[in-house]
């Protein structure tokens, strides 16, 4: 099993059974590099959890970077700043294009204690009711809709200071700053485009490892046909395999780890405002 340097964070490891589907458990991982794969139209009910996955798994590379130059932070701390600021925001961007789109209620826990970034997702969704707590706070977004990014960005970095206590060095970099405009420039454009095409030109721009964007694909590939709880049973078996395969560098596989815990909390966190007739993230009529 690949070994983390995690001192930093006091993160929940425990061991449980595991819960993934054995024939998608299969597919994880194991295809030949290269491998074609048809393009891919992400379903709307999974738009903003796609746009939390790519922004939290970006945030995370620009952390853990960050953190591993920074003194005393550590890159495991960074990855874990920068996936929940860059991921939480993609998904108020993409969730304010458009709202949350109705769904059936779902009682599905997202946790996976195995994910030693599982944390990353639970503090994903306490940023996302933090932030609806103060740009909605009658219980619909007003306008202008979507939320104006000149004031969304205190608001995630104020919940990241507070809430986190993430380091002030960590926060002032100009490259998180970057990182964070570019999540949610890909929750826009995601909205719009198939995401198999914007993982490859992410990884053409050298924003994500080839290796990354080939489980990426096939991940999205996994899970576009599934309800909620499948799709939670299926990202913990891509986590596992993420924590098995050797061949990844240890900041791929934190990458990896970050943006599946942001999938699985994400998705159950918009299944459930779906499901909610007067959801805070619905705009004001």
């Amino acid at each position: 099993m690949k070994q983390f340097t995690l001192a930093s964070l006091l993160l929940s490891c425990s061991l449980l059974s595991a819960c993934g589907d054995p024939a998608r458990e299969a597919t994880a991982g194991n295809e030949p590099q290269g491998a074609i794969h048809k393009p891919l139209n992400i379903r709307r009910t999974l738009r903003i959890a796609a746009a939390d996955i790519l922004g939290g798994g970006a945030g995370a590379a620009a952390g853990g970077v960050l953190g591993s130059i920074i003194p005393g932070v550590g890159n495991a701390t960074g990855a874990v700043v920068g996936a929940v600021v860059c991921g939480a925001s993609a998904s108020v961007e993409a969730a304010t294009l458009a709202g949350p789109v109705p769904t059936s209620s779902t009682s599905v826990n997202p946790a996976n204690p195995k994910n030693p970034f599982d944390n990353v997702g639970k503090q994903h969704n306490q940023a996302l009711d933090y932030v609806v707590s103060i740009i909605g706070p009658g219980g619909c977004i007003p306008n202008p809709f979507p939320f104006p990014r000149e004031r969304l960005k205190p608001i995630v970095w104020e919940f990241a200071a507070t809430r986190m206590q993430a380091p002030k060095a960590l926060l002032d970099a100009p490259e998180l700053s970057a990182a964070w405009s570019d999540a949610l420039d890909f929750a826009a454009k995601g909205s719009q485009e198939e995401v198999d095409a914007v993982i490859q030109q992410r990884v053409a721009s050298g924003k994500l490892t080839a290796l990354e964007g080939q489980w990426l694909v096939r991940y999205f590939e996994a899970i576009n046909p599934l309800e909620t709880a499948r799709i939670v049973e299926v990202t913990k078996s891509f986590e596992q395999k993420v924590i098995e395969d050797k061949t990844l560098s240890t900041q791929e596989a934190i990458n990896l780890l970050s943006a599946f815990s942001t999938a699985r909390y994400s998705t159950v966190y918009w299944t459930e405002q779906g499901a909610l007739e007067n959801s805070p993230w619905r705009a004001c009529k």
